[in-house]
């Protein structure tokens, strides 16, 4: 029988067409249409549910642009910010890491971080973005910070303060 669809491999037309899909299939759909091939659907008939929006908050260990704060100041603003995103975005993934970068005197800077990773709807993201844009503001000026780094969606953005005060030397 000869498809009614000039589109090769599609068919009849007397399918279901993409309300037939299991919870999985949309995803492995959109991964295939990109090229990436699924030889075996994962978690088959097990209802996922998906957060599609990542926002990373790099948490620095300094007060203003170079005074280092103690270990256990350090773990303390990891955990308020872990506490704060979690609550917005409905949870958190911390990793420590070392951020390095030329300051604005051509001095190589060394600092020990945590980055913090939440996982959101766009729902939860939208309703919680104010607040996170408020917490941000307010540790930048908590901090002393020239400017605080955030991730969105894999892009890097750079929060600068307005009401930063230069370390006095």
């Amino acid at each position: 029988m000869a498809t009614r669809s000039n589109r090769v491999g599609l068919g009849d037309g007397l399918g279901r067409g993409y309300k037939n899909l299991a919870p999985a299939d949309s995803h492995i759909h959109y991964l295939s249409a990109k090229g990436v091939k699924i030889y075996q659907p994962f978690f088959r008939g097990v209802k996922l549910s998906h957060s599609p929006l990542e926002l990373t908050l790099y948490v620095p260990s300094t007060q203003g642009l170079s005074n280092e704060v103690s270990t256990a100041e350090k773990e303390r603003r990891i955990e308020e910010a872990e506490r704060k995103m979690s609550r917005i975005f409905g949870g958190t993934t911390e990793v420590s890491a070392v951020g390095r970068w030329y300051d604005d005197r051509k001095k190589f800077v060394k600092e020990d971080i945590g980055k913090i990773t939440s996982f959101t709807t766009p729902k939860d993201y939208t309703e919680g973005r104010e607040k996170f844009e408020k917490y941000v503001r307010q540790i930048a000026k908590k901090y002393n910070q020239k400017s605080l780094t955030l991730e969105f969606e894999g892009d890097m953005f750079f929060y600068g303060n307005p009401d930063f005060k230069e370390d006095k030397k």
